[in-house]
């Protein structure tokens, strides 16, 4: 990990890839310039800087010195399911979602679950789109 501008951690990956993370508003413990970092390892902590509306991660990602698209970038990670397994994957990833729909979440602190904003009971809600959000 090299450390850039102030909060600016960049990581340089194979391939002449070098990724930076700004807006931050610390660095993980114990993680200091020049070390070697995993695949998955914590960095540092979203922050907030300047005038921005909220806590954020501004990505870049440069190849060689130019920045490029993150979203066009081919990486070997990214991998297609073979068409052979294709219903297999479908049919575990529905059991898998169905899992996780069922969970009931806790309501938000200080509401009981069913009340709306104003403490009155009302129907499940998949969203609110009262004026004034």
């Amino acid at each position: 990990m090299r450390r850039g501008a102030p909060h600016l951690p960049r990581v340089q990956h194979p391939g002449g890839i070098t990724t930076g993370y700004c807006h931050m508003s610390r660095f993980a413990a114990g993680l200091h310039a020049g070390q070697h970092v995993d695949a998955r390892q914590l960095v540092g902590y979203v922050g907030q800087t300047g005038r921005a509306t909220g806590p954020h991660l501004h990505f870049a990602i440069k190849r060689g010195d130019n920045y490029i698209d993150p979203l066009a970038l081919k990486l070997d990670g990214v991998r297609v399911v073979p068409i052979a397994f294709r219903d297999e994957f479908a049919k575990t990833r529905a059991e898998m979602d169905a899992a996780l729909d069922a969970i009931l979440l806790p309501p938000p602190v200080g509401k009981a679950a069913g009340d709306d904003k104003d403490g009155k009971k009302q129907e499940d809600t998949v969203f609110d789109d009262s004026p004034g959000l």
